[in-house]
């Protein structure tokens, strides 16, 4: 039985089962406590529902959220504080080899990845990775990769942007007491969802934003990222510990120096280079048979040489723009190859001359 939100901003039980995606499903499933109905009790008992009229509190504000989570979970009862643990397949290992083909400039995370599944399939234990800290240049696919690992891996996947963060709450929630005080993004994936190893991305690890409140925004992952700490984690709304030791962390960064050293510790680091001619070509023919899906396959099932030259020499991000462009310029003239010459219209702008440094 899971939580999923209600239009007054809390949470509520399921009515029914969400959806499942369309992956393999895993061999078995492991059962996994997501925390303790005492905790819960001690948790209610210890906050104040704000009583009718109070001025300071309005309907749907931290206190009625935090309080209707709360006596959500407790109605849910013993059933309610289970989750099941994902284990990997045979067929889950092939989907994630075949990522390398679509991009096999991360072939180094890919190859652990699918030796840590292999040795977790021969022991028997449930889905799990170690910590993990991808560094390569911005563009390169990263988020795209791991979207599609937790695909076949038939686990969830969430993703916080750490550059973009204006709270210190953003993973660990917010006071009750604030009016707009709500859980975290870790408790939300895992009590609003039936498994509990889903895969995080913390993206722009190393770019937290200059200005900020509510703390160091490094401050969640010396917990979250080690074993003990992360078996009680608190959601700084809701006020009990959960078990979130299961949890696959990815993070992703440029530069390793903006990173705070006990941090860098804690992680497995994995260095993803810059993608070669002959791998931004694969990352454009993946590209293509992606957007063309969209397309409903409406275009040829391959790219033209020269189209995948000329967006093999963009970004992956503006090399994707473009395509998607393109594509609709084709559709708009009832052709169903794809030209170089749709893109044309979209070259890179040039790269700025550098200036002659002075000596002195």
């Amino acid at each position: 039985m899971t939580l999923e939100p209600n239009r007054h901003g809390g949470w509520a039980m399921a009515s029914k089962a969400r959806p499942r995606p369309e992956t393999t499903p895993p061999a078995k499933l492991t059962p996994h406590a997501l925390y303790g109905l005492r905790d819960v009790e001690a948790a209610l008992g210890r906050g104040r529902r704000p009583f009718q009229g109070d001025p300071e509190v309005s309907e749907g504000s931290g206190l009625d959220i935090r309080h209707a989570a709360l006596e959500a979970l407790l109605e849910a009862g013993e059933a309610g504080r289970w989750r099941t643990l994902a284990h990997p397949t045979a067929a889950a290992v092939t989907d994630v080899q075949r990522l390398a083909a679509r991009a096999p400039h991360m072939s180094p995370v890919i190859d652990l990845v699918v030796r840590r599944l292999r040795a977790a399939q021969t022991i028997g234990v449930p889905t799990g990775l170690p910590p993990l800290l991808l560094l390569g240049p911005p563009g390169i696919g990263k988020t795209w990769l791991l979207a599609r690992l937790a695909a076949a891996l038939a686990v969830p996947f969430r993703a916080f942007a750490m550059n973009l963060a204006t709270l210190g709450d953003s993973l660990t929630g917010s006071h009750p007491l604030w009016r707009a005080g709500a859980p975290g993004l870790v408790a939300k994936a895992l009590l609003t969802e039936a498994v509990a190893n889903p895969l995080i991305l913390v993206d722009e690890i190393d770019k937290p934003p200059p200005h900020h409140v509510g703390g160091d925004l490094y401050r969640p992952f010396y917990g979250l990222l080690e074993p003990e700490g992360s078996r009680s984690f608190v959601d700084d709304h809701l006020g009990i510990p959960i078990d979130a030791s299961r949890v696959m962390w990815i993070a992703a960064a440029n530069d390793i120096e903006g990173i705070p050293a006990p941090i860098v510790d804690r992680l497995t680091v994995v260095e993803v280079g810059a993608m070669a001619h002959d791998d931004r070509v694969a990352v454009v023919r993946s590209v293509y048979a992606d957007l063309n899906k969209v397309y409903l396959d409406f275009f040829d099932p391959q790219p033209g040489r020269d189209l995948l030259e000329r967006l093999a020499a963009l970004p992956p991000r503006r090399a994707k723009l473009v395509l998607d462009d393109a594509m609709s310029r084709a559709a708009a003239e009832g052709r169903r190859s794809v030209e170089a010459s749709d893109a044309l219209a979209h070259a890179p702008a040039p790269s700025p001359t550098p200036k002659t440094r002075r000596m002195h």
